[in-house]
């Protein structure tokens, strides 16, 4: 059992859960500690003080407790039980000359919150994306060769999806989240592992009186490429997903009839306005292609929300 993960060392397929000694049958780590090292690396660790003598030289003082979850369907519970050479065996059948899948890959996601009328802003992935597609996530991606940080990296997905211009001295790291797609393997072998370290960004874009242009169109570019739609969702929408979430994801007859009928605003890449129906944020169903919340979004924002309520 291992107490100390650095990304950038850590086996394609093998769970960051597996690596700490955390059975399948948990799907949650309420503590762990974030260290950024490397320009696109990072380090996880059970304790603080607890990183080898050869790496600590490369720590910059920015430790972060953080928690860290993954679906409770996650593929990399049953890779993970494989031996190293049927591991091996996967990457190369996954690798191309351009991409090798060696190890784990970073990715960052950012979490924009409107501060003055506290509403957090979702986009919905087109539906042609190779991963995850036709879900509800926030804004982010691969950490990429020409970013300088994992930061630099947040700052530039956030504006090529959205439009929206961050700074890095914003952002501050909330929740991480092991990913992999499918998201379980009766779906087929993960093609895709990747540590989300999501950030959360606290701005002023428009005030409580803003129009819905004022909202959407002054503000937002998205990027037609990758991004269906975006949507505004304050604190009422966020707290009935997070009792959804520590319900046990059970749609009781109360959750229920508080969001039947109910929708939410919707701006879409060509500029138009529509609503959606609430229930899909709450589907629970992670068939490949069905229009829903992903499961690692929903967590962050049972995350954002907590924090939330106790400033």
């Amino acid at each position: 059992m291992s107490q100390l993960v650095r990304a950038s060392k850590h086996p394609f397929g093998f769970s960051v859960f597996a690596a700490f000694g955390i059975s399948d049958e948990q799907n949650e780590i309420e503590k762990l500690y974030l260290n950024f090292c490397d320009r696109d690396d990072v380090i996880l660790s059970t304790n603080p003080t607890e990183n080898s003598s050869e790496i600590i030289s490369e720590m910059k003082n920015n430790c972060f407790e953080l928690g860290i979850g993954r679906h409770t369907k996650c593929p990399l519970k049953t890779t993970s039980q494989w031996t190293e050479d049927e591991r091996i065996i996967l990457r190369k059948s996954l690798s191309t000359e351009t991409r090798k899948f060696d190890f784990m890959q970073v990715a960052v996601a950012v979490l924009i919150e409107n501060v003055p009328t506290r509403e957090v802003l979702i986009t919905k992935r087109a539906k042609h994306m190779r991963a995850f597609p036709n879900t509800y996530v926030v804004p982010g991606g691969s950490v990429e060769q020409q970013d300088e940080s994992i930061y630099h990296a947040a700052v530039r997905e956030t504006f090529e999806e959205t439009g929206i211009q961050i700074d890095c001295n914003c952002l501050t790291p909330i929740y991480l989240w092991e990913s992999a797609f499918p998201t379980s393997i009766d779906q087929g072998i993960p093609s895709r592992h990747h540590l989300i370290i999501y950030l959360h960004a606290k701005v002023n874009l428009f005030t409580e009186n803003a129009s819905k242009e004022e909202k959407y169109e002054k503000i937002l570019k998205l990027q037609k490429e990758e991004v269906e739609s975006a949507s505004w969702i304050g604190v009422e929408v966020v707290s009935k997903i997070v009792q959804h979430i520590e319900g046990g994801r059970e749609m009781t007859q109360k959750l229920k009839q508080s969001i039947e009928g109910k929708t939410f605003e919707v701006f879409d890449v060509h500029g138009n306005y529509s609503t959606s129906p609430l229930d899909v944020l709450f589907n629970p169903d992670n068939t490949i292609g069905y229009e829903r919340l992903t499961t690692g979004t929903r967590f962050l924002l049972r995350r954002w929300y907590h924090i939330r309520t106790h400033e």
